[in-house]
């Protein structure tokens, strides 16, 4: 009698100890709370990532993931999960859907994600969001191809360089400045207005004119229109605002010419 008690008791101390060692192998080993402000909206809670063992230079990790409502209202939402190297670097991505999640309620999902590097961090991004939330979410942007008449023509877009036309951009909503810079034709700056509701893949065109008058570029920035009146190996002559100067070659840095229609010979 007293033999089965002792083995009782060893049963029930290995059956407590399986227990806990379930229950803190579910622990969670990371928590992001989304948005990061005062007063989030979800709780994530990962358990400890396992790397699965595969034959190939890619990585696979599984995990399981509890997301609770901490918000008044039902969710209803997507995220990435995206794995991120020591580097910052995305190596792996995959998803979490949370569908009618009702306040304070919790669901707990499993994820596998393959990865082309070694995780060391998460990071979770919304995809889609209730609308009360969207101010939260990833700026909206919209692909345009930008395209200038003739073709080849520098781009910039609010002041910073965005490729050689044709080029494909991805703009936020809103009014956006292309600037437009290509030898032998004026510099031209034109608005672009990009709606909320855009579509992606668009195009748009602009004309350039050709140049009205030759330019002369000095090496300390300063640009001149009008007329090259004269050049040889150490002097150039222009004339602009009406006046005629004589400029030492070293000092020049461009020269654009206009183009000009030669009259009929007689």
């Amino acid at each position: 009698m007293l033999c089965r008690k002792i083995w009782s008791s060893l049963a029930l101390l290995l059956l407590l100890a399986v227990s806990a060692t379930s229950a803190a192998a579910k622990e969670a080993t990371l928590e992001i709370n989304w948005p990061a402000s005062p007063k989030p909206v979800l709780k994530f809670s990962f358990e400890k990532f396992s790397r699965m063992p595969v034959q190939s230079e890619q990585e696979i990790y599984s995990t399981a993931v509890t997301a609770t409502n901490l918000w008044d209202k039902v969710v209803n939402a997507s995220f990435s999960v995206f794995l991120l190297d020591r580097n910052k670097m995305r190596v792996g991505e995959g998803s979490i859907t949370l569908i009618h999640l009702r306040p304070g309620e919790s669901v707990r999902s499993s994820l596998t994600i393959p990865a082309t590097g070694t995780m060391a961090s998460v990071q979770l991004v919304p995809k889609e969001l209730p609308v009360e939330l969207q101010a939260y979410g990833p700026v909206k942007t919209v692909a345009v191809t930008i395209q200038s008449v003739p073709p080849g023509a520098a781009l910039k877009v609010d002041g910073r360089e965005a490729g050689i036309t044709p080029a494909e951009v991805k703009l936020t909503p809103g009014k956006h400045a292309m600037e437009f810079s290509r030898e032998g034709y004026q510099k031209a700056i034109y608005d672009l207005l990009v709606l909320a509701d855009q579509p992606n893949g668009g195009s748009v065109s602009f004309d350039l004119s050709p140049l009205s008058s030759d330019l002369l570029e000095l090496r300390d920035g300063t640009v001149l229109a009008g007329d090259l009146v004269s050049m040889d190996a150490t002097t150039i002559v222009f004339r602009a605002r009406g006046a005629v100067g004589s400029y030492d070659r070293r000092m020049v840095k461009k020269i654009l010419l206009a183009a000009r229609e030669h009259p009929a010979s007689k």
